[in-house]
């Protein structure tokens, strides 16, 4: 079957998805997940509660319109996946001119958005709590010793296993239920009542920018109060792996240890529009839309509430936070009344927040890049023998590689997280719109997104399009955004073209 840039589809049947009932969505849900344990890392627990107690919590808002353009946009994703079992940025690929321009473009962006941040972030909050104090420049050294060994740390834990999705899935959620545990607790016992209602409503003040905000700050603050960019379209990767629709005839990524070799197919396999498909097709979306909405998207919302209710109710209006000022505010706040113990509990959430975080972007970025790579070249197909686990062992310790390196050299990591979180925001528009391209221009026009599903992925363009532009015009000045608007006139222009041949190099039943 004909579709783009990329070798003919082949058909199949879609396999019958589990019966509704509390059982089956046990089984089925899970990458929303892991999609949650790594959201809630420096969005949530860093730039979220510095831009509410800095500038007001009337900022919230930003997260609400965040978090639901945000599970649209993985909704789409995960809906070509369903369809195909091809990633979406395989899909990608199909579009006009083709592979070698968007292969090389989508991994250099995978690239740029895996940064040692978060694994010397992680060991800081680790070092504090061994240290019983904020690390400075005299424990540099143990930071750096420390943000090594987790980084190692997170490739030992994703070789084992039958699959690597489901090992992810399953330290995810005991990461969440610690996570959001702990801080239930902490606002219960000490955060006042008023601060509670003053982020709540901030929630819901759409519009309120205060005066003097930092562009680039809320920026990052807004692509960070979710996912962030890569990190959502990886959605397609999980649900593909998690066996979702056409997923199941694809194949997964399975562990080094525990795993076996499972041959995973180059290319899509598609289904036939039938009465009996669409049938199936909407039970495996039904199951879908319950993990990213539940799971995912009220998840974020509630793990932004916790983090920024927290901050607020422990740090004093109006102050200026900057690196970790936000966490030892918090700590020594709780050291107030439950001693050192509170500190080491307030240290330990941060460590567990950023480490999860720092596993899930990992495995993004790896497995996203391994399944480009996997599609790109025949040879490499070839040389490893279908195996698809030698790519993305290979890539996973060359990004460890990469990272351990990073660490060594940044010197702000806070800072190099917030470029990345900018870097996010651009994603969310360009990829935005080759999403929207890809479903109309290759899905059957029965499983489409329908009219109200393409205005919430034009709004989440929008809105990005919004902040990347003054965080990209305070940085880098008028040739700043000038470059940026001309970047996404050419994506846009070069969908529109491949859309005008849906026709004739689209789908064809």
């Amino acid at each position: 079957m004909k579709a783009g840039c990329l070798p003919d589809w082949k058909v199949g049947e879609l396999p019958e998805a589990p019966p509704r009932g509390f059982k089956s969505l046990m089984a089925t849900i899970g990458p929303g997940a892991i999609m949650l344990s790594l959201s809630i890392g420096s969005g949530e627990w860093l730039m979220g509660p510095a831009a509410a107690v800095q500038y007001g919590p009337m900022l919230m808002w930003i997260t609400t319109i965040a978090v639901i353009t945000q599970t649209f946009f993985n909704l789409e994703c995960i809906r070509y996946s369903v369809f195909s079992g091809e990633p979406m940025m395989i899909g990608y690929n199909r579009l006009k001119p083709g592979r070698w321009l968007w292969g090389p473009f989508w991994i250099i962006t995978c690239v740029v958005c895996i940064g040692p941040g978060w694994a010397i972030t992680s060991a800081t909050a680790w070092t504090a709590i061994l240290i019983n104090k904020m690390p400075d420049a005299a424990n540099k050294t143990s930071v750096m010793v420390w943000g090594i060994i987790l980084t190692a740390i997170v490739l030992f834990m994703l070789l084992w296993g039958k699959k690597v999705e489901n090992t992810l899935e399953k330290i995810s959620w005991a990461i969440v239920a610690f996570i959001v545990g702990s801080l239930i607790i902490l606002i219960i016992g000490w955060v006042p009542g008023e601060a509670i209602w003053s982020v709540t409503k901030g929630f819901f003040m759409f519009g309120s920018i205060p005066e003097g905000a930092d562009p680039v700050l809320l920026g990052g603050f807004a692509a960070y109060s979710a996912a962030g960019g890569i990190f959502n379209i990886s959605s397609s990767n999980w649900f593909r792996d998690k066996g979702y629709g056409m997923g199941k005839q694809v194949g997964y990524i399975s562990g080094a240890i525990g795993g076996e070799k499972i041959e995973v197919a180059p290319t899509g396999i598609v289904f036939k529009p039938t009465a009996e498909n669409l049938k199936k097709w909407k039970e495996w979306l039904h199951f879908a839309r319950v993990d990213q909405w539940i799971i995912f998207g009220v998840g974020c919302w509630i793990g932004m509430w916790l983090t920024v209710t927290f901050a607020v109710g422990m740090i004093p209006q109006g102050t200026k936070l900057a690196g970790w000022a936000v966490a030892a505010y918090q700590g020594n706040a709780i050291r107030n009344f439950l001693g050192t113990p509170g500190w080491v509990w307030v240290q330990l959430i941060g460590f567990w927040v950023l480490f999860g975080t720092q596993l899930g972007v990992t495995d993004s970025a790896t497995r996203q890049m391994a399944d480009m790579l996997y599609n790109l070249w025949p040879g490499l197909r070839k040389w490893i023998k279908g195996d698809i686990r030698i790519i993305y062992y290979i890539v996973f310790a060359l990004v460890v590689l990469w990272v351990i390196m990073m660490v060594a050299v940044v010197k702000l990591p806070l800072t190099f997280i917030l470029i990345q979180a900018n870097i996010a925001g651009f994603v969310f528009v360009y990829g935005g719109i080759q999403t929207l391209v890809v479903n109309h221009k290759f899905l059957p026009k029965e499983i489409r997104p329908n009219w109200f599903e393409d205005l919430m992925v034009i709004c989440m363009v929008v809105f990005y399009g919004f902040f990347t532009f003054f965080a990209m015009r305070k940085a880098f000045g008028t040739a700043g955004w000038v470059i940026l608007f001309a970047v996404y006139i050419i994506v846009l222009i070069l969908g529109l073209v491949d859309l005008s041949k849906r026709k004739e190099e689209g789908y064809q039943a």
